[in-house]
Parts: structure tokens; C-alpha cells; sequence
């Protein structure tokens, strides 16, 4: 195993259920980087960016929340 292991974060798909990913993105709406996140997320298309596609997951979540 090389050193370089121990720095590699988990790789987690973005889910918008999960309230962890939703603080993730706060954080990156705050700091403007995805730096500071504990896992590496991943969106289903290469098409977007991680920041476009859990924006769009967010105000479907909660448009959805409000507007049941």
C-alpha cells in the first residue's frame, strides 16, 4: 500500500436523500471548493459538473418537499 492511500477519499455517488451530501454542497456553496469534503462525489453523467447536477437535484428535492 502506498502512502498516497492514505489520502485518497472514498468515492460516494451523489444522492440528495442523503442529508451528508446536502451539507457537503452548503459547504461548497460557502467556500467555492470542493476541497474541504470528506468523500469524492460523483454525478451519474460525465456531462455536468458535480456543482450543476446537485443543484438541480436540490431544487427538484425540495420544490417537491414544498409542493407535495
Amino acid at each position: 500500500m502506498s502512502i498516497l492511500d492514505s489520502f485518497i477519499r472514498p468515492i460516494e455517488v451523489f444522492d440528495v436523500t442523503n442529508k451528508k451530501h446536502r451539507e457537503y454542497y452548503a459547504e461548497y456553496m460557502k467556500t467555492k471548493t470542493w476541497g474541504n469534503c470528506p468523500v469524492q462525489l460523483k454525478v451519474p453523467s460525465q456531462i455536468v459538473s458535480l456543482a450543476t447536477h446537485a443543484r438541480e437535484q436540490l431544487i427538484i428535492y425540495y420544490i417537491t418537499k414544498e409542493f407535495k
